[in-house]
């Protein structure tokens, strides 16, 4: 409690508010409208990122190497990196959409029980194969 009062002072100093309602406004609440546009927002955003990166040397690099891996590795290029690197954009990506649909609905431990796991693992095995 001590910790708490002595960062606000300083945090005073610094700002002239004794209360700054980090992390942001906690009377405001997004309404579902609110998160609509945000979602809405954020997917034009993606979207359009993905666009753009795709259009670059990497972007087309990653479609060789989605098209011909070993191809793409005779020529010169890292593999590893570049997967690792869409790896960890996907990841981004997920999050974000995991970062909306917490803030959508309520998430409880019966979201994740085993008719729901064996669904979305059947999603993504009927996703997968239709390449």
């Amino acid at each position: 409690m001590e910790h708490r009062r002595c960062a606000a002072r300083r945090l005073q100093r610094h700002t002239g508010d004794a209360d700054p309602h980090w992390p942001g406004r906690p009377g405001d609440q997004l309404q579902p409208e609110d998160i609509f546009s945000l979602s809405v927002g954020l997917l034009m955003l993606v979207y359009f990122g993905c666009k753009m990166l795709l259009a670059t040397s990497f972007g087309r690099v990653i479609v060789a190497v989605r098209e011909n891996e070993t191809r793409a590795e005779l020529l010169g290029y890292d593999v590893r990196v570049h997967k690792l690197a869409i790896f960890v954009i996907g990841g981004g990506m997920a999050g974000l959409s995991g970062l909306l649909f917490a803030n959508s609905v309520f998430v409880s431990p019966t979201m994740f029980s085993l008719p729901v796991s064996g669904q979305i693992i059947i999603w993504s095995s009927s996703a997968g194969s239709a390449r």
